[in-house]
């Protein structure tokens, strides 16, 4: 690399030049630095932060956060949708959530458990929702997914229920008693 300082410059400056080459040498070509995909992994959270991604867990698996970042402009596009609130809890890496809006028209048919998590027509209760998942999940989980909704779902809207449809847990040894897990909905 050529050198830009002067003859005359101290020993300070030298050393000043040769560790801004050195950093050079270290920095990823730029073109890498704004794609999800090929950027470097340490770059993730600025990369993210760049696309103003509302919700970042350190603990996501470096596939999530990409998918988190690719995913944020979509959200972004359609905040307070449906298809934003899906779409922000995939990329985060969760099953794909049924959305039931607005607590009401339940019908005789079978399908509801009566177990007070649904009502028959309050005409009040059109803005709250809830969100069924597949596959049970651990408190911790559900606070992410929490704070997900908060920031993706409508500020008029309330979440009253969260649930999933697997059992928690068949007694198996599979989930220990740590606490990390609830016997059923997660309040």
């Amino acid at each position: 690399m050529t050198k830009l300082t002067p003859p005359n410059a101290t020993e300070l400056e030298e050393a000043f030049d040769a560790l801004a080459e050195r950093r050079l040498e270290l920095a990823a070509p730029v073109n890498t630095l704004v794609d999800p995909t090929s950027v470097p992994a340490r770059f993730l959270p600025w990369l993210a932060w760049s696309f103003s991604v509302d919700t970042w867990d350190d603990q996501w698996t470096e596939e999530e956060k990409r998918s988190v970042i690719v995913a944020s402009i979509f959200v972004h596009r359609r905040k307070g949708t449906i298809g934003a609130i899906r779409r922000a809890i995939i990329a985060a890496g969760y099953n794909a959530p049924t959305i039931r809006e607005g607590k009401g028209g339940v019908l005789y048919n079978g399908f509801y458990n009566f177990d007070g998590t649904q009502t028959y027509g309050d005409p009040t209760k059109w803005a709250e929702y809830s969100i069924i998942l597949g596959r049970p999940i651990s408190i911790r989980q559900a606070e992410n997914i929490r704070d997900i909704l908060a920031e993706v779902a409508p500020v008029r809207c309330k979440l009253v229920n969260f649930s999933y449809t697997e059992a928690a847990n068949l007694y198996n040894s599979a989930i220990s008693y740590d606490g990390a897990f609830t016997y059923g909905a997660v309040a």
